[in-house]
């Protein structure tokens, strides 16, 4: 594409690759009805070629030199020779322009009434391809009652825009005009209108209208009763001036009949606007009226109540509107109009500034909380601060509380083992100027709360904190409330997990065949009432009390209870076993039990005058009714029986005598009694059936 008044060549090469030559050959244009390509394109040579055989060649030059906008357009290049036209190539171009028109050249505004004003339009066009600026030439208007508007701008290709032409005449005359206005474009022709009007007496005004509205709102003024008194039809351009009126713009009246007309007054600032409705009527008299409008403060754009839980975050989207075409940037400020509870705290949170495009709405986002039972209502501005303009909303806010369904503020899990403490930190926040306390309050017994009321200091924040200490396994579930007087209730939800206990300090036994240990275990008891706790060990070799009771406990950690265990091994090496206290308030206690049975240490001396007896108590420690056999190694002394069958963990009494010495010194005669038992049952070991328990004895003769 090429602009007008440039040229462009562009050179092609013919070749004759034929075995003649060609001679007395001319390059032309195909004829064509399209004369204004062949006056823009020129091809050279002109004159006669001539081509030689098997290469022979030469060169074809086009230029283009277009004076004006061309659509694009294709022409074909051929060889004449003789009669016969041979294609060769074709030629393709187009040259970009201006076309910049008014719609109109003429624009008449009729009878305007003195001091009145009338605007007309026209469309300034561009259908070219290439845009420009355009400016009107203001000194043909300096001493005319004619204004336009825009003065000047930029026009780009397939846009229109509106010119606005104002006819305000101040003197009365029949024809005033300016011929031609000129509007001069850049890179083209300028194009011209002329403007044409006359100036009318007005008759004084009928009547005053008044109209009072608030402002943004529309209002319509008492209908304006008009009257055709002839035997023609009208058809009256009412001429309204001062901003913010507006009216139909024709008024068609039968003949002899009448008909309203009313007016719309749709003020955009406050104060007072003043402006005159005229109405040409064709007999060449007009009928003018004076209008007053009176523009209250605007009105609430919505006044509502909404109810909201209290300590639940509450977003209202407000929908502000821009009534202008231009962008509106609004301040945001609120004022609280009433609050049934003053001493209640608030939260009224917004952006500061909110942008609006022209001629459109945006939400905006307004965020209340509040921490009690209150009803508050709030007036919010979205204030112009350039123009002084604003809107604004009454809205009321009911803060509730559903107790039964309160709003939780957090969901806490908490795991611990039974009996072990866990404790948890809830950061509250004081936003008020003084100082607020929390007294915290949950049914669950295992929630140990602080003695004493929580205190924060104004506009800070602060912890609470409590400790979950369980009694018995299993997960539940329980509300922690936190209550103010000030900021009111806070809800939490706690999910309780109490794991197994662990187990308690392991006990360790050891002792001999045949005697017992006894060891005390104690635990830590947390009932809040008396309890029986119930104890159970799972193997024979141990013994404990069946029962045992433990006093109420007032605090954690304050009673502890203790129960003996006996230990009275059956067997050599280790044993295991577990002592499991249990009670139906409290998860058990569980202690490990290690016992280790050792082999029967002797036992002695027994002493035994002369010609007397000594008794031994002998306990078979099996779990199963055992021979026992009695045996001495010395002959001074005797037992009643050489064996006996001893029931299970039963007491046998064995007789020992002495003889006395029958020596002459008399000494004292020292034997041992070995008992034994040939199938020694409950064995950990083999050297188990050589068990043998040893008494020393010593015989004394006088």
């Amino acid at each position: 594409a090429l602009q007008a008044g440039k040229s462009v060549t562009r050179e092609v090469c013919l070749v004759n690759r034929s075995r003649a030559q060609i001679s007395n050959c001319y390059i032309t244009l195909l004829p064509s009805e399209n004369s204004i390509t062949r006056d823009i394109l020129t091809i050279q040579p002109t004159s006669p070629i001539s081509l030689k055989a098997r290469g022979g060649t030469t060169t074809v030059s086009v230029k283009f030199t277009p004076r004006s906008r061309l659509a694009p357009f294709v022409e074909q290049i051929f060889l004449k020779y003789g009669d016969l036209d041979v294609p060769m190539f074709a030629v393709r171009g187009c040259c970009q322009g201006y076309d910049i028109t008014l719609d109109s050249d003429t624009l008449p505004f009729g009878a305007v009434g003195k001091d009145c004003s009338l605007t007309r339009k026209l469309i300034l066009s561009n259908r070219g391809d290439i845009g420009g600026s355009f400016s009107w030439n203001l000194s043909q208007l300096r001493d005319t009652p004619f204004r336009v508007l825009p003065t000047n701008g930029y026009i780009a290709p397939g846009q229109d825009i509106t010119i606005e032409f104002i006819f305000q005449p101040r003197t009365i005359r029949h024809d005033i005009r300016c011929d031609k206005l000129e509007c001069r474009l850049e890179g083209t022709q300028s194009v011209y209108v002329t403007l044409s009007g006359s100036c009318v007496e007005v008759a004084p005004a009928r009547e005053t209208i008044i109209i009072s509205t608030a402002v943004r709102t529309k209002e319509l003024s008492k209908p304006i009763v008009l009257k055709n008194n002839t035997n023609t039809l009208w058809t009256l351009t009412p001429i309204i001036s001062g901003e913010y009126f507006s009216g139909s713009e024709t008024v068609i009246i039968e003949p002899n009949s009448t008909k309203n007309y009313e007016l719309t007054y749709l003020p955009l600032t406050e104060g007072k606007h003043n402006g005159t409705l005229f109405f040409p009527l064709p007999d060449g008299n007009g009928l003018l009226y004076n209008v007053i409008g009176n523009a209250e403060p605007p009105r609430a754009s919505g006044k509502f109540i909404r109810e909201v839980p209290c300590k639940t975050p509450y977003v209202e989207l407000l929908p502000i509107e821009n009534w202008l075409k231009k962008p509106q940037r609004f301040r945001v400020t609120h004022e609280t109009i009433k609050q049934d509870r003053p001493e209640v705290a608030t939260t009224i949170k917004y952006l500061e500034f909110i942008d609006v495009a022209p001629k459109s709405k945006r939400d905006f986002k307004l965020q209340f909380y509040s921490y009690k039972e209150c009803i508050q209502q709030i007036k919010i501005i979205f204030k112009n601060e350039q123009t002084q303009e604003y809107i604004w909303y009454d809205i009321t806010f009911k803060s509730t509380v559903d107790k039964r369904n309160a709003p939780t503020i957090a969901n806490i899990e908490l795991t611990t083992h039974v009996r072990q403490q866990t404790s948890h930190d809830i950061i509250l926040e004081n936003p008020l100027p003084h100082k607020v306390t929390f007294q915290g309050q949950c049914s669950h017994p295992d929630i140990l709360l602080p003695p004493e009321q929580v205190s924060i200091p104004a506009n800070s924040q602060g912890s609470f904190n409590f400790t979950y200490m369980p009694l018995k396994a299993g997960k539940i579930e329980t509300r922690l409330e936190i209550n103010s007087a000030e900021l009111g209730l806070y809800t939490y939800m706690l999910t309780l997990n109490a794991l197994p206990a662990r187990p308690e300090r392991t006990l360790y036994f050891k002792a001999p065949l045949g005697n017992l240990q006894v060891l005390t275990a104690k635990f830590t008891s947390y009932a809040r009432t008396k309890t029986d706790y119930v104890c159970k060990i799972d193997h024979p070799d141990f013994i404990v009390d069946r029962t045992v009771t433990a006093a109420p406990s007032s605090s954690p950690s304050t009673m502890e209870v203790s129960v003996d265990v006996t230990y009275e091994p059956s067997q050599l090496g280790d044993v295991r076993a577990t002592l499991t206290i249990s009670s139906p308030s409290t998860s058990d206690y569980i202690f490990p039990l290690v016992g280790l049975g050792e082999l029967p240490k002797p036992q002695g001396p027994f002493t035994i005058k002369a010609g007397s007896n000594t008794t031994i108590t002998f306990k078979n420690i099996f779990a199963q009714a055992l021979t026992y056999t009695f045996n001495v190694d010395n002959p001074l002394f005797h037992v009643t029986k050489s064996q006996e069958l001893i029931q299970a963990r039963k007491s046998h009494r064995i007789v020992v005598s002495f003889d006395g010495s029958d020596t002459i010194n008399k000494a004292d005669i020292m034997a041992k009694l070995i008992v034994s038992c040939p199938k020694t049952t409950g064995a950990t070991n083999t050297s188990s059936s050589s068990v043998q328990w040893i008494y020393y004895l010593k015989g004394i003769t006088p």
